[in-house]
């Protein structure tokens, strides 16, 4: 569970969005169409799976976004 303390004085934050980014950063995924609409469209640039999944989230290995 994320720290919800730790956060800067100066700014709101949605305990919602903390819960998602701690995900991000475990390498959790939803994939909604959204996603995979984003990983054809960089596909289609010509990005590997290994750049795109760095572009999801920090943790996320190329496998499971191939």
């Amino acid at each position: 569970m994320p720290n919800f303390r730790a956060v800067s004085n100066y700014m709101w934050i949605n305990r919602e969005d903390c819960i998602h980014m701690s995900d991000l950063l475990q390498g959790n995924i939803v994939w909604t169409d959204e996603i995979k609409a984003r990983v054809v469209d960089m596909r289609s640039k010509g990005m590997r799976f290994k750049d795109i999944s760095k572009q999801l989230s920090p943790n996320l290995s190329a496998q499971k976004v191939a």
